[in-house]
């Protein structure tokens, strides 16, 4: 286990003589840039930048294969390289608190992926391989301005906790009656008037949660949902 603190706001190049690091933590240091070399670090399988003033990745960052848990929470990252994808073996992106509107078509192949937080961004549509991650058992899309969610999204039938409050949900897809694991779905606060008939289906929830939407009905078996 490695942590390194770097007071100044452009972390040095050097950093990518440290081949044998697996854990890199760069949390609340000011950065405002990351060097194209971290990309040498390829034994890093948890690498954290939290709260810091990045608004870029570096390309190289998709060299990094072997990263199972990244955390860039509360940056100012307004787009993610196109081969993000790459990172293969992620189980765990935390990317909550960026600016980030749109995820490069490559988000799809992140096949390992078990929890993702893209809370607080300013995302309007997931990409329609969103559906390909179909290990993910967390979501978080809170506080974004998504309208709607892929058809797609009933392909995802390990997910456990889907979270999509605060956002502009004009519809729910009927297809979330698919996803069977479901335990806690969070829509607090959308434009929504209706919810599917489907919704009936995820007879696995404890947290239903629509309070601040536009609902003028429920649906008729809303009561199976014991």
């Amino acid at each position: 286990m490695f942590f390194f603190k770097q007071e100044k706001q452009i972390l040095n190049s050097s950093i990518s003589k440290l081949l044998n690091l697996t854990n890199l933590e760069l949390n609340c240091c000011d950065l405002v840039h990351l060097p194209a070399s971290i990309g040498c670090l390829e034994k890093l399988t948890k690498l954290e930048i939290r709260e810091n003033l990045l608004e870029s990745l570096p390309d190289s960052i998709c060299n990094l294969r072997n990263l199972l848990h990244l955390d860039l929470e509360e940056n100012q990252i307004r787009e993610l390289p196109v081969n993000f994808g790459q990172l293969t073996k992620l189980t765990e992106l935390i990317l909550d608190k960026n600016e980030i509107s749109v995820l490069p078509e490559s988000f799809g192949n992140l096949e390992s992926l078990i929890w993702v937080d893209l809370c607080g961004n300013r995302i309007e549509f997931l990409p329609e391989n969103f559906k390909n991650l179909k290990s993910l058992e967390i979501i978080t899309l809170s506080k974004n301005f998504l309208e709607r969610l892929p058809h797609s999204f009933g392909d995802m039938r390990s997910l456990s906790i889907l979270k999509v409050d605060q956002n502009r949900l004009i519809e729910l897809t009927p297809s979330i009656g698919l996803c069977e694991n479901l335990t806690e779905l969070v829509l607090t606060e959308n434009l929504l008037s209706s919810l599917p008939e489907s919704v009936t289906q995820l007879t696995h929830l404890t947290n239903l949660l629509v309070d601040r939407n536009r609902l003028f009905t429920l649906p008729h078996n809303i009561g199976n949902l014991r």
